[in-house]
């Protein structure tokens, strides 16, 4: 099986070709159960609009990370994740997997662009809707990239997702909190593999998936007590 590294590759793309997930992990804080939206109709007008109001809410804050942009400019320091719709004949339109919040603030900041509350110049536009981001062959990788990917990112704390996502009362960012070697290990690991010109997540793959397993166990330990 091949590992997340062998599988992300760098991509240009425009804004509008990227697909919000409706069925991304993060609404089931809002209710609402995973993957109950079929591929074939992500795509769908009132499915996007209806995704884009969801990311909206307060709780997930993207009204800050859109005045953060306006202000600084889209900073892509972590890139965007995405794969592509599948869906026959849907050649060029590509599902975010992670930055569905980034994705989110920028078409908004457009939308205000668009309706004249706020007015942008051609560069930063060109910013807003130029895109570099990876691109992950989901038919070749590990089942469990899904989770691994947006774990990068939100437990080191940028923004966490909050142990409602997943069940265990040890979560990932309390091991690390715990024991943050492993993890400084993993990203140094990462920055060396970047510095020479390779895209290598192996050692961060691997701690996360350690990590998850422990929360998960701790799930199952706690319903043998209950026996």
């Amino acid at each position: 099986m091949p590992t997340l590294f062998a599988v992300l590759r760098p991509a240009k793309v425009n804004l509008n070709d990227l697909i919000l997930d409706p069925n991304n992990p993060r609404f089931a804080s809002l209710g609402q159960k995973l993957d109950s939206v079929p591929e074939a109709r992500f795509n769908e007008a009132k499915v996007q609009q209806q995704t884009y109001e969801r990311m909206k809410t307060p709780r997930f804050d993207v009204a800050e990370l859109r005045d953060t942009i306006i202000n600084l400019g889209f900073l892509p320091m972590d890139r965007i994740v995405v794969r592509p719709w599948k869906v026959p004949d849907s050649k060029g339109k590509y599902v975010v997997v992670e930055g569905n919040r980034r994705v989110t603030a920028l078409k908004w900041l457009l939308e205000l662009h668009d309706s004249g509350r706020e007015t942008f110049t051609p560069e930063q536009l060109k910013n807003f809707t130029e895109l570099e981001v990876l691109l992950l062959d989901d038919d070749e990788a590990p089942i469990n990239s899904r989770l691994i990917l947006p774990g990068l990112r939100h437990v080191s704390g940028i923004k966490e997702w909050g142990p409602y996502v997943l069940p265990g009362t040890i979560t990932i960012p309390e091991q690390i909190s715990k024991n943050k070697d492993p993890y400084y290990q993993a990203l140094e690991a990462a920055d060396r593999a970047n510095a020479s010109g390779k895209l290598d997540l192996t050692e961060m793959e691997h701690l996360l998936e350690s990590l998850l397993a422990n929360q998960l166990v701790s799930v199952l330990d706690s319903a043998r007590s209950d026996i």
